[in-house]
């Protein structure tokens, strides 16, 4: 399943590829924890995930499991990724 990355931010954008990981982390965003795709490269935040299972992805994380997305398409500021168990 493919889910597309939301709130992207556009000046993260360039040299990214279909098939580059980038690292999945929850972050405190407007005091609220959510779940960000980053680039490992620089440390930035690409764009948020957002779906019906992302409580539970929340609570993977917090019990220590690691994730990694890797991206399926990419168009302009539209990025689909695939999220793995590490």
């Amino acid at each position: 399943q493919t889910i597309q990355l939301q709130k992207v931010d556009p000046g993260q954008i360039t040299k990214l590829h279909k098939g580059r990981k980038l690292a999945i982390e929850l972050r405190l965003q407007g005091g609220i924890t959510s779940v960000v795709c980053v680039r490992p490269d620089n440390n930035k935040i690409l764009g948020s995930v957002a779906f019906a299972g992302v409580d539970r992805l929340i609570k993977c994380i917090n019990s220590g499991r690691t994730y990694e997305a890797e991206i399926m398409t990419i168009s302009g500021a539209a990025i689909q990724i695939r999220i793995y168990d590490t």
